[in-house]
């Protein structure tokens, strides 16, 4: 089965990522310290990490041994997750789901309570999203 490039050769950990280490340091030694903010925004242009670096801190926090504020990648948590077969971590298309009634059926399938620790929702083209769907999600009031 074909898969594409950037899927293929993703970092898996933060040290994997160049060319970003004022921000995978950074998360790293959140991770470590267990200081961890209630929300995070990855913003820059296209091909500069942001994705990546979503999908590394959702398993670094829900990983069960993580190793200096990195991922272990072998846990059921971190398997499970860059599996997708863990909802706790779900990647929501903000350009196609951005209205009240996508944040409200969203949060009417999500699970009532998280598998691995953390419930993740990483948006992608999140400045798309309306304004009276940020407020029914909860990151604007």
């Amino acid at each position: 089965m074909y898969k594409a490039l950037y899927r293929k050769y993703r970092p898996r950990c933060f040290s994997d990522v160049t060319g970003q280490e004022h921000v995978t340091d950074t998360l790293r030694r959140q991770i470590e310290h267990g200081r961890l903010s209630h929300a995070y925004l990855f913003v820059g242009t296209r091909g500069t990490g942001k994705t990546t670096c979503a999908k590394i801190l959702a398993r670094a926090v829900n990983c069960q041994a993580p190793e200096g504020g990195e991922p272990c990648n072998k846990c059921a948590s971190c398997v499970g997750i860059e599996s997708g077969g863990i909802l706790d971590v779900l990647e929501l298309d903000a350009a196609s789901n951005n209205g009240v009634d996508n944040v409200r059926a969203l949060r009417e399938e999500a699970l009532p309570e998280s598998l691995a620790g953390f419930r993740l929702l990483p948006a992608e083209l999140g400045d798309q999203i309306g304004d009276y769907a940020a407020v029914a999600i909860g990151i604007s009031s």
